[in-house]
């Protein structure tokens, strides 16, 4: 009896154990297999980004030392833009960049009166190490990135990150988008190089979707 007992207990635990173990098995599946879907996700919205993101220079007005630009989603979204503006070394605040708002435009001259370049608002001031980046086939700093591509940037100082207002979010227009967003930047004077960084949002995480250059010397 009692080694009929021992068997039975001995079985029971055996029975516990097989189910914990596969319990943790398929816990450790499931993780994979949404951690994999994650990463699928991510990978389709960055090549999506970067398809349909496009930036693109006016003039650039050397009297004013300002820099016109234009924004555009090619698939017609009405998605605002997420963007950082570095002038040579040095990133730039928020405040120096207005996006034109027609509506507000009384006499058709871009950006001369009170409202109609209102300043980008800033999203947040991001450390290089809080931002992503897909390069070379895996998801780096941007710290890491703008050494890898010897920017000579900061890897340290905090990163104004603005929006930029879609023009088509301004407007009553239906449907698709089909309009340019146009930005102007005010730069120091004797600036050599303005790089436009622009971002979108996974996961509460901003990751690059391109890098624009403008080299003015």
């Amino acid at each position: 009896m009692k080694k009929a007992q021992s068997e039975l207990l001995a079985t029971v635990a055996l029975i516990g154990l097989a189910l914990v173990m596969g319990v943790a098995i398929i816990s450790l599946v499931g993780s994979t297999i949404a951690s994999y879907r994650d990463q699928v996700l991510l990978m389709n919205t960055l090549n999506t980004e970067v398809s349909n993101t496009f930036v693109n220079l006016i003039t650039y007005d050397n009297t004013s030392n300002r820099l016109w630009l234009l924004l555009k989603r090619l698939d017609g979204s009405r998605i605002d833009f997420f963007i950082a503006v570095a002038v040579d070394s040095q990133y730039i605040p928020c405040s120096n960049v207005r996006y034109y708002n027609p509506v507000k435009d009384t006499d058709s001259i871009m950006c001369n009166e009170a409202e109609d370049c209102p300043a980008a608002q800033q999203f947040k001031l991001a450390s290089p190490g809080s931002l992503y980046v897909p390069y070379e086939g895996s998801i780096v700093s941007f710290a890491d990135f703008v050494r890898a591509r010897n920017y000579g940037l900061s890897t340290t100082s905090s990163i104004p990150i603005c929006i930029v207002k879609n023009v088509c979010n301004l407007v009553s227009i239906p449907g698709l988008c089909a309009n340019n967003t146009i930005f102007v930047v005010s730069i120091p004077s004797g600036a050599r190089v303005v790089r436009i960084f622009t971002f979108t949002l996974f996961n509460n995480n901003l990751y690059l979707v391109n890098v624009y250059e403008v080299r003015l010397s």
